[in-house]
């Protein structure tokens, strides 16, 4: 993932886009939403230009499918507002937590797994 973020507007396209992991039209996308076509438009472009989400267009219709997954995405900004706030990484948040000032190589190699599991659970 890239380490842009998304505007609220465009999360909220996203959203949409999440729920439909194999794809949804543009015209159905653009159904949930009460902006101008043209502004419809620009915000998916913007999603797609900052790689959350490409576009295949079959024949005439644009398919826009995500590129990133949600939980992902949602980790990876957490983590991004506790460095940037509060100075505080992930991995020593979670050190703090359970009574450590650091995590080991092999605990963090045991942390990352055990989210990577926990996230696929949620598939």
């Amino acid at each position: 993932m890239k380490n842009n973020k998304l505007t609220e507007t465009e999360y909220e396209y996203m959203c949409v886009v999440w729920q439909h992991p194999e794809g949804i039209f543009g015209k159905d996308l653009f159904s949930y939403f009460t902006q101008a076509e043209s502004t419809k438009r620009v915000i998916i472009s913007r999603v797609v230009k900052k790689g959350f989400a490409e576009v295949i267009i079959k024949g005439k219709q644009a398919l826009y499918r995500p590129l990133v997954d949600k939980l992902e995405y949602d980790r990876r900004i957490i983590e991004q507002e506790l460095e940037k706030n509060m100075n505080i990484h992930f991995e020593k948040l979670f050190a703090f937590l359970c009574g450590k000032k650091e995590l080991s190589e092999q605990q963090l190699k045991k942390l990352n797994n055990l989210i990577s599991e926990l996230s696929e659970e949620d598939e």
